[in-house]
């Protein structure tokens, strides 16, 4: 029962725990979020959902008249007024449904010609009951100037629009509202045109994206809707008089009849752009003209019952704006987006804010207590699938019902839970490993209980057979050198060697298994899987010999008297594990591989080499290390004849060119030896002590050749050289 009560007692702590900790980090989130930064990040997370998603299913017939760069090869710009009013006429006669211009036509010229054009357009635009134009109104900077009602305003233009304008709402909208509205259809146009529309165009002024447009701006006390609205709601007929807007969590509503339109908290609608340029039919301006010259009226019947919207779009002359789904659109794809959605019925819509922070603090409570009460490693896995879910069905939302969920701050807040449960268990975790080798450390050694901590499984007798490359290092000829020293020097000069070759030797992966006197030994593979240990101990081998050749031949950096060391590699199976007995054991490596290391650490006395290692070594980095063979020997103790080579450097090492001489005349004379072609081996032999007269080995195989010429080996000799030392 008490067990049951401290299971109980200890989950409960770590339920409150995680939950603190993903309170946190939704805390911490908020906080970023205030820094432009990380708004900009959730802007263009959203971006990206609207590109991923591509084209969206899109029902309006939406028709882009382009004054476009064949436009402006027939015709000059701006375009003769005209021209643009025989356009609209032409149009209508094929079936427009409704026409907007995305061209503002401000003040009347007074000269004949632009007189004559006026008067044209005119002509055309009193019978046509269908023709939106385009105003352009002034924001300041803030949206809002003085109070809440105008006193100052330009009498002429409000006399010219006041007809087009609709009744301000009872309900207070932060819509932009206007100084001024200089950019308009000249006052006879604006006479007798069916309506306006304004073209107010606001990148966000975090990163110049246009993600929305003001449904209405305001103007003088009364409101003026986008012209793609505009355009929208006269095709399905409704009274743009008659719209009601009404306060929600996230903003306002504006319902005209059977259609609801949500809007953003300062009046903006979100556009949910339908795809990218090029989505809507587009006909160029001069082709119409063409097309009804030519009385193709099979081309013309793209404007059967269609909103037509008429703009520049070259790039010399239009206006032009990075978009989501576009790094660059022309404004009138702009106007089409915002009639195709609101004839399509539909919109983008924020998720109301209590619902969000509920499902962002319920996701990080969650992974908060699922790092604390399952074990780490799956700490990771949990937060992935959190992410990725999360991502998932935020994505599935946008798609299907057009609500947006913010997809980077969650990201960051199920981040930063993670780290902050991660980091506070790795501190629990330390705090018990620490207590641990405090208490263990008393007993044995500090090395064995750091593996104790790391896998408890260890504390127990026994091993496992491993393939491993055992190394033994010894300090040649420490005896002498021990009796030419006092104690404490010689210890001291001791625990410098092991202290610096210990370092190599863990740096390359390797396990220092034992001090025995003046020599190391090490093993590569065990206790954790290295399929590379004997390339590692040799890596590991070559920088102890250079740090050996370089560092204590320095006299001020090493005061003791001349060290050479001796080290013996070999590979193969070893059993590896906790040896001893049940009161006191040590984490070692026993078999006839390590013996046969041990043996080789000697046998570099016989042949004044540094490192030797056997074929068993050899066969696995030849292709990366540079070696020469020295001899098939049969070490004191075993029956089986063991070859040996001596590591000279990494293969890629740069040499001087008597080196490579120097191993091409050792590897003749060797494989002349061995045809016992004695003299021949002796010529060689004695090229390499031409070239470096300390080379034992060669000095040995001039022995050996003088010798077998004395007294031949026997028929059945294989070259095999039997130790009688160690």
């Amino acid at each position: 029962m008490m067990a049951q009560g401290l299971l109980k007692k200890k989950y409960a702590r770590h339920i409150l725990e995680g939950a603190i900790f993903g309170a946190g980090a939704v805390a911490l989130t908020l906080m970023l979020f205030q820094f432009s930064f990380f708004r900009v990040l959730e802007l263009k997370a959203y971006d990206a959902m609207m590109r991923l998603r591509g084209t969206r299913s899109h029902s309006a017939p939406i028709v882009i008249v382009a004054i476009d760069e064949q436009t402006l090869r027939t015709y000059e710009y701006p375009v003769l007024r005209g021209k643009l009013g025989s356009v609209f006429a032409i149009a209508t006669q094929h079936g427009a449904a409704v026409i907007g211009v995305d061209e503002l036509l401000t003040n009347r010229r007074t000269d004949a010609g632009a007189l004559r054009e006026d008067s044209l357009l005119l002509g055309f635009s009193r019978l046509l009951p269908n023709v939106f134009h385009a105003i352009g109104p002034f924001i300041p900077n803030d949206g809002i100037v003085g109070s809440t009602k105008y006193v100052d305003f330009d009498p002429a233009a409000y006399q010219s629009l006041h007809r087009h304008a609709i009744k301000k709402s009872t309900v207070e909208v932060p819509f932009p509202r206007a100084l001024n509205i200089d950019e308009r259809p000249f006052d006879s146009l604006a006479a007798v045109t069916e309506g306006v529309g304004h073209i107010l165009v606001r990148p966000d002024s975090l990163d110049g994206v246009v993600r929305s447009m003001p449904f209405f701006i305001e103007y003088a006390g009364e409101y003026y809707p986008a012209l793609g609205a505009r355009l929208a709601l006269t095709y399905l007929k409704l009274d743009m008089h008659a719209g009601v807007i009404t306060r929600t969590l996230e903003g306002f509503e504006v319902a005209f009849n059977r259609i609801v339109i949500p809007l953003s908290a300062n009046g903006d609608l979100l556009i949910d752009y339908a795809g990218r340029n090029g989505i809507f039919r587009t006909i160029s301006f001069s082709e119409v003209i063409d097309a009804y010259l030519r009385g193709d009226s099979l081309r013309l019947d793209v404007f059967k019952n269609a909103i037509v919207i008429i703009g520049a779009t070259a790039r010399s002359v239009g206006d032009h704006n990075s978009t989501p789904i576009a790094d660059l659109s022309p404004n009138c794809y702009i106007h089409a987006n915002v009639a195709e959605q609101i004839v399509s019925g539909v919109y983008i819509r924020p998720v109301p804010s209590v619902i969000y922070g509920f499902i962002l603090l319920t996701l990080c409570i969650a992974l908060g207590i699922f790092t604390q009460v399952l074990q780490p490693r799956w700490s990771l896995v949990w937060t992935m699938t959190f992410i990725i879910g999360y991502l998932d069905t935020a994505y599935a939302i946008f798609i299907k019902s057009g609500y947006v969920l913010p997809v980077f701050a969650p990201l960051i807040a199920l981040a930063v839970c993670y780290v902050i449960a991660i980091s506070y268990s790795s501190s629990v975790e330390r705090k018990r490993k620490s207590q641990m080798k405090e208490m263990f450390q008393k007993y044995v050694d500090v090395s064995i209980v750091e593996q104790l901590i790391e896998n408890p499984l260890l504390l127990k007798l026994g091993g496992e057979v491993s393939e491993i490359t055992t190394m033994f290092a010894d300090v040649q000829g420490f005896t002498r050198l021990a009796e030419q020293l006092d104690p404490q020097k010689t210890v001291g000069i001791l625990n410098t060697y092991f202290t610096d070759i210990s370092h190599f030797i863990l740096e390359d992966k390797g396990t220092v298994d034992k001090y025995i006197g003046d020599a190391v030994m090490a093993f590569w593979g065990a206790p954790l899987e290295d399929h590379d240990h004997a390339f590692h101990a040799c890596s590991a081998a070559l920088a102890m010999q250079r740090f050996i050749n370089t560092e204590y031949r320095d006299e001020k950096r090493f005061s003791g008297p001349i060290i050479r060391q001796r080290v013996g590699l070999n590979t193969g199976t070893a059993v590896v594990g906790n040896m001893g007995s049940e009161a006191k054991f040590s984490y070692t490596a026993i078999g006839d591989s390590v013996n046969i290391a041990s043996r080789l650490s000697g046998v570099n006395k016989e042949y004044g080499t540094n490192l030797l290692m056997t074929e068993n070594t050899y066969t696995r980095v030849q292709s990366r290390v540079l070696a020469r063979e020295i001899d098939n020997v049969l070490v004191l103790g075993k029956t089986k004849a063991v070859k040996m080579f001596e590591l000279l450097s990494m293969v890629n090492d740069t040499h001087p060119d008597e080196f490579w001489l120097l191993l091409d005349s050792f590897q003749k004379g060797l494989d002349a030896y061995k045809r016992r072609e004695w003299q021949t081996g002796i010529h060689h032999f004695e090229d390499v002590l031409n070239r470096r007269r300390d080379d034992m080995v060669a000095h040995l195989y001039i022995q050996r050749s003088l010798f077998f010429m004395e007294e031949p080996p026997p028929d059945d000799w294989d070259g095999v050289f039997v130790m009688t030392r160690k």
